[in-house]
């Protein structure tokens, strides 16, 4: 059993970024790429949605503070030499300040994928994962989508890794937020879209969700489930140990 872990939950999602050694790009591209999203002073729901396309792509998901960004988050982006940052959320997850200090980390290309709330940024990512990412992506279903709460962060971290490799015969299965009820944006994505989903997945905590990983029994990675960031973190590492 090995441990990875930093002095807070920035430090440690940095730990993680690490284990995967830097180089993997984000779609269409070939710079070296990370992922910041928020780390939780305001919602953790974006480094959620994001998991099962950073585990199929093996980019590292990284935690900054809305407003600033945090220490060990910049020393990462320095160190491992990333030129592509893709940020999960709107200005009120991930404020233009820290995309000022992400230029000063070294930072040469700058995305945002935003909707105008968190269930709306997973509608753009699941556009993004079924368009113009499915190059990079493939297989991606065509016609199965996961519904998880926006609040219930161990459903989404356990369900992360299986709807990116196994869950649908390989096929990446991308993540829709809801609330209580079905949120306008993702109602509308699965009405409107050019391949709408014919099948549905609700995803609730369970250890049997191991049963759909490749060599489930000799690698199951673990960390506590209420607090959220670091587990979610992990997704992309779990992707690349899983090959070795």
């Amino acid at each position: 059993m090995s441990r990875i872990q930093g002095a807070d939950r920035y430090a440690t999602a940095a730990a993680i970024g690490s284990e995967l050694g830097g180089g993997s790009s984000w779609w269409g591209g070939d710079e070296p790429a990370a992922i910041p999203v928020n780390g939780g002073d305001v919602s953790l729901a974006y480094a959620m949605m994001v998991g099962p396309l950073a585990y199929r792509l093996e980019v590292p998901v990284l935690l900054t503070a809305r407003r600033s960004l945090p220490a060990a988050t910049a020393e990462f982006l320095r160190t491992e030499d990333i030129e592509h940052v893709v940020i999960v959320g709107g200005t009120g997850s991930v404020a233009d300040s820290v995309e000022a200090a992400l230029v000063s980390a070294g930072v040469d290309d700058i995305d945002r994928v935003a909707g105008d709330s968190a269930a709306g940024t997973s509608v753009e990512l699941a556009e993004l994962a079924m368009g113009r990412c499915a190059a990079d992506l493939r297989p991606v279903s065509e016609d199965t989508v996961a519904l998880v709460h926006s609040d219930a962060l161990p459903d989404g971290v356990a369900a992360a890794p299986v709807l990116a490799a196994t869950f649908a015969d390989g096929d990446v299965v991308p993540m829709l937020l809801v609330n209580d009820t079905l949120p306008t944006p993702t109602l509308t994505e699965m009405v409107t879209s050019n391949t709408p989903p014919t099948r549905m997945v609700r995803y609730e905590f369970q250890t049997a969700l191991v049963r759909f990983l490749p060599k489930a029994r000799d690698l199951v990675g673990t960390a506590a489930g209420h607090q959220g960031a670091e587990p979610i973190t992990g997704s992309p590492a779990y992707s690349r140990i899983r090959r070795t």
